[in-house]
């Protein structure tokens, strides 16, 4: 009997070690060969090493000195290592682990980024297109630093999960943001708000969402074309930044073009200023922002509180109004 279980033993740690040895040299076949890819696009897909370790139960892979860069878009990033985290028996479940220093181009800027933590949980379907199931991304004091400026977060979640219950159209995610204390640097701040209406502190945004897609987020739309929006439901978003506060409720659809339809129900608090500041980044003209705040004006007046305003947010024949009054041309909602 003895004999027999040190036989079933060694059989079975043969057979586990096959197994590792299978996995692990999958995931790191497939990395390489997703790299080399990108570099047959056109891209920059560079590292020093990559390694596989965690024998028995993990497969943990780090690649050193990476660098992508896509010359299409301009965008590009670079980090001085990157982990890719998993179970030997769990596969598609990564843990992907950023360094707490990283670069990152995009056609406008460069911004170099440190964090305290950085790292995501990503749950993929079990098939070679790697469909996004489900996603956690964490971070945790993080600065953005461009050439002239500095911004701070305290603390950031982000989680996305694939809706499959039937309540929700096809390719569709449940998302959820929730960002903290995030101090923006003056020289942003008087870009966007000249009138210095807003503080330099945002104290919290909470955003909850179902988005609908025309393809699945896989593989296949990191290396080419973007799944677009095709509906757009706002279950809850909760914006506190000094003074102003904006809570929205509603859905629309997305036409082809990406033009939305539907409705948002909007409550703003000190919506003046919120007009103003909207203003100062040329969407609206002195004239319309006259008739935005005489009928808004009024709306809120019989409401019984003049600061405070809730109106609805139209977009139709690819265009917005505010309540009763035409505000101009709908954004287009483009993934590019």
């Amino acid at each position: 009997m003895t004999r027999f279980l040190i036989v079933v033993a060694l059989v079975a740690s043969l057979g586990w070690s096959i197994w590792w040895l299978i996995v692990s040299s999958a995931q790191e076949t497939g990395l390489k060969a997703w790299l080399a890819g990108r570099e047959d696009a056109g891209w920059v897909a560079q590292y020093s090493e990559l390694s596989v370790a965690g024998f028995p139960n993990r497969v943990d892979t780090s690649l050193t000195d990476l660098e992508l860069a896509d010359p299409t878009s301009g965008w590009a990033w670079s980090a001085p290592m990157f982990q890719i985290l998993s179970l030997s028996y769990q596969p598609n479940h990564v843990i992907a682990v950023w360094p707490q220093t990283q670069k990152v181009s995009t056609p406008n800027t460069m911004l170099d980024i440190t964090s305290e933590r950085m790292r995501g949980s990503l749950v993929f379907e079990a098939d070679t297109d790697l469909a996004l199931s489900r996603l956690r991304m964490e971070l945790l004091d993080t600065r953005f630093e461009g050439q002239s400026w500095s911004s701070a977060l305290a603390s950031a979640n982000l989680a996305t999960e694939a809706v499959t219950d039937g309540s929700a159209p096809d390719f569709a995610h449940a998302i959820g943001l929730d960002i903290n204390a995030l101090a923006i640097a003056p020289e942003l701040l008087a870009r966007w708000d000249r009138s210095g209406v807003l503080p330099q502190n945002l104290e919290r945004a909470h955003f909850d969402l179902i988005a609908a897609f025309d393809a699945p987020w896989d593989r296949h739309a990191v290396e080419g074309r973007k799944p677009q929006l095709t509906a757009l439901r706002v279950r809850d978003i909760d914006i506190t930044w000094g003074a102003l506060q904006l809570s929205a409720q509603g859905s629309v659809t997305v036409d082809a073009a990406g033009y939305p339809t539907g409705e948002i129900n909007l409550r703003a608090v000190n919506w003046q200023d919120m007009v103003d500041v909207i203003a100062e980044f040329g969407a609206l003209t002195p004239d319309m922002v006259r008739t935005i705040k005489r009928g808004l004006g009024l709306i809120a007046r019989l409401s019984g509180s003049p600061k405070t305003i809730k109106v609805p947010l139209s977009f139709a024949n690819a265009g917005m109004s505010i309540g009763p009054v035409p505000i101009g041309p709908a954004p287009r909602l483009i993934i590019r």
